[in-house]
């Protein structure tokens, strides 16, 4: 498509035509944030064409086009229980002990580090073990750079030197739960490279995790419907039910921004809004 032709019809029908390419594994129907990324990524691209200049001296673009609205439903209503997390622990401590030699302890420090930090399974994924350090406090602080070195398919393929790790765009430093620096010296010891802490493919991950689920029924717990994703969605919202405050859990979510945060768990803050009223009826009366 040539930047000219891009009117509102033909945006249209480009976000159709990526919703109809699917998503990720073998799913039939690509998932609206991820249209709505790519789209968003093709709208900058269009603001970008406005302020530059052809070979007349006039703007490629006089104006950007409307873009279609993508109507997202971001709420997040399951999260896992106390009791789901006590007996998430025991079935992979039980598994550990059954099949030592299928790594299953380290599996258990992967889900704890999700539970503490929140973090996506991709972000766990590539901890490298020198993005840990102790700070001037004596706090064991982890951080992720911003950029990675592109290889040489990604080059070529995008004409970039570097390529973003998160999904944000933006780096990112945590600080590590008492949990985390006490699985620390196991984790570097069965490195294999002496970089990375969780050197797993996620498909590995992902069979793991459900040999979980299954062996949760007998406990009597179902979570057939609980992802990875689901572990930093719980982590969130405890933070909120405890009535942290939305920018502090925003920034340890890693939004890019505290609407973001506010659209996903809105349900959680207008629990907080209710509190606010009754409270203020209490004042009244008194």
């Amino acid at each position: 498509d040539l930047l000219t032709d891009l009117h509102y019809t033909r945006l249209e029908e480009i976000q159709h035509e990526l919703e109809r390419r699917g998503g990720r594994k073998g799913q039939k129907r690509a998932s609206p944030a991820t249209v709505k990324r790519k789209m968003e990524t093709l709208s900058k691209a269009l603001t970008v064409a406005t302020m530059m200049m052809g070979p007349d001296k006039k703007p490629i673009l006089f104006a950007k086009p409307t873009f279609p609205s993508i109507k997202i439903n971001n709420i997040q209503d399951r999260v896992l229980s106390n009791a789901e997390c006590v007996a998430v622990f025991k079935v992979i401590d039980t598994k550990h002990l059954e099949n030592p030699s299928h790594d299953w302890k380290r599996f258990g420090c992967f889900v704890r580090f999700l539970l503490d930090t929140a973090c996506r399974k991709g972000e766990a994924l590539m901890l490298l073990d020198e993005w840990i350090e102790v700070d001037g406090d004596g706090d064991t602080m982890i951080h992720w750079p911003r950029y990675r070195e592109a290889t040489e398919e990604e080059k070529a393929r995008t004409g970039l030197n570097q390529i973003e790790r998160l999904k944000n765009g933006k780096a990112k430093g945590l600080p590590a739960s008492k949990a985390i620096v006490d699985m620390l010296p196991f984790l570097r010891a069965l490195s294999p490279d002496g970089k990375r802490l969780f050197p797993h493919h996620p498909s590995t991950m992902d069979w793991k995790w459900r040999e979980v689920r299954k062996a949760m029924k007998p406990l009597g717990h179902n979570i057939d419907d609980v992802k990875f994703h689901t572990l930093r969605h719980t982590t969130i919202t405890d933070m909120l039910r405890a009535k942290e405050s939305l920018p502090m859990v925003s920034r340890f979510a890693g939004h890019s921004s505290i609407k973001i945060t506010a659209d996903r768990y809105g349900h959680l803050i207008a629990d907080d809004l209710k509190d606010l009223v009754k409270g203020k009826e209490r004042r009244d009366a008194a």
